[in-house]
């Protein structure tokens, strides 16, 4: 094999793994499209008072089986944003987005909108 060989092999392999990424994100992109039609038809503003804010794993945040059980398995081994809230009259735990997570503050009111149990956006601050 001489020289040339060995970098037409590496041309050819590279070629083949950026149309494979090509072909994947375009995939990543439509689903997240339709995901995201989904959150906006269905999230809701609610009224929440912050009672606790932490990282932590999924099985330590005492979530009912359900939810547990519903969520990817790549999900169980990470730290996602808890808050700890009182909504209404329940004092639920619910999984927050990461840009949420830091402007939320602790023992205040706020309203945010939600869509389950996943925290979306803060609409406005309370006192």
């Amino acid at each position: 094999m001489t020289l040339g060989d060995i970098f037409f092999i590496i041309f050819i392999v590279l070629a083949i793994i950026f149309t494979a990424l090509y072909f994947l994100n375009r995939w990543a992109i439509k689903k997240y499209g339709s995901q995201q039609d989904i959150i906006e038809k269905s999230k809701m503003s609610v009224n929440i008072f912050v009672i606790d804010k932490k990282k932590m794993r999924i099985n330590d945040a005492n979530f009912p089986k359900a939810i547990y059980s519903s969520i990817p398995k790549f999900y169980k081994f990470l730290k996602l944003p808890i808050v700890k809230a009182k909504v209404g009259n329940k004092i639920m735990n619910l999984i927050c987005d990461k840009k949420v997570f830091k402007s939320i503050d602790v023992k205040k009111n706020c309203k945010v909108e939600l869509v389950g149990i996943y925290i979306i956006s803060l609409v406005k601050k309370l006192k």
